[in-house]
């Protein structure tokens, strides 16, 4: 997240709202910690999360966030908001 938002130029308190609120509501809070380093995602929680292999929802959350807010060509993105579920 840190590499986007940099890369991006985006606030980072925006990024984050922004962020947690592409996943759905049911795991909204709980991602918002493990954003914000309050908590970690544990074993126990991934593992209904699990799309398939050892791909996870968070990481699709986090990968279809950064491609939202890339531009082509390098240069920065204007901060967009996405919803992911």
């Amino acid at each position: 997240m840190r590499l986007v938002v940099d890369t991006c130029g985006l606030e980072t308190s925006d990024a984050l709202y922004d962020l947690a609120a592409g996943a759905n509501e049911e795991h909204r809070n709980r991602f918002y910690a493990v954003l914000t380093g309050f908590g970690n995602h544990m074993t126990q929680e991934l593992a209904p999360l699990c799309v398939e292999g050892h791909v996870y929802q968070p990481k699709l959350w986090l990968d279809e966030w950064e491609e939202a807010n890339k531009k082509p060509n390098g240069r920065k993105a204007k901060y967009q908001s996405v919803s992911i579920c």
